[in-house]
């Protein structure tokens, strides 16, 4: 994800998997990312596991989950 922030426009998800609000968020995150996807949208989707990529929630500030950005 670092490389290609600055490519375009995004929409992350920062999340846990033990995080019960990112369980529940999820749904509705991924109709968010195909309503975009249809609608051929310039915003790019991502979701980052900030348990598996710490320095980058430390890079962005990510205090609670989910934090979208």
């Amino acid at each position: 994800f670092l490389e290609l922030r600055n490519q375009g426009l995004w929409l992350v998800e920062f999340y846990a998997p033990w995080c019960g609000y990112c369980k529940k968020l999820e749904p509705v995150y991924k109709e968010v990312a195909t309503v975009l996807q249809q609608l051929q949208s310039p915003v790019q989707v991502a979701k980052l596991d900030c348990t598996k990529y710490s320095q980058v929630a430390n890079e962005f500030s990510i205090r609670g989950f989910p934090t979208i950005m």
